[in-house]
């Protein structure tokens, strides 16, 4: 692989990386809003941000998807919500910022953490047919595929047996 390659591999890794830190923090900050916020409350702000967008048009996806999780949460799995938002979020930030310090570990498990998610995403997907979830495995593969070069990168040569 020539240099130039290298270093839009290299750039294109660091910038996927921090997006992934970026998601963690916003997760753990949503799983924290769940566990101190009332799921009613999360359902009124909700039904307050998307009625005027709902009113003009009834089928807007991202309104209806919002309301729907609003009600979802409602219904009791907020604790699960939370729970999860947190330690994924935490397990994102920490590779995240072993990936950037080069850490060699911090690579397969990386590799392995996100592949089970994207596992998880697919019998999501199963469940749901959401097309967010298709967008968010094609984003996490590619971040797999970024992080698996990058890798390949770092690895030792060893040397040809005489």
């Amino acid at each position: 692989m020539n240099q130039s390659t290298q270093r839009i591999i290299d750039k294109t890794f660091d910038l996927a990386v921090i997006a992934k830190g970026i998601d963690g923090v916003l997760e753990v900050l949503g799983g924290m809003l769940l566990v101190l916020v009332k799921p009613s409350t999360i359902n009124w702000l909700i039904t307050l941000l998307t009625q005027h967008e709902l009113i003009e048009d009834p089928r807007d996806l991202l309104s209806a998807t919002l309301l729907a999780l609003g009600h979802y949460l409602a219904i009791g799995s907020q604790t699960f919500a939370s729970i999860y938002l947190l330690t994924h979020g935490l397990a994102k930030i920490m590779l995240v910022g072993a990936l950037l310090f080069n850490l060699r570990w911090a690579y397969p498990s990386a590799l392995v953490f996100f592949s089970l998610f994207v596992i998880y995403e697919v019998y999501r997907y199963t469940i749901t047919f959401s097309p967010w979830l298709i967008a968010a495995v094609l984003i996490d593969i590619v971040v797999i595929v970024l992080i698996w070069l990058e890798y390949q990168t770092i690895q030792p040569t060893i040397p040809p047996q005489a």
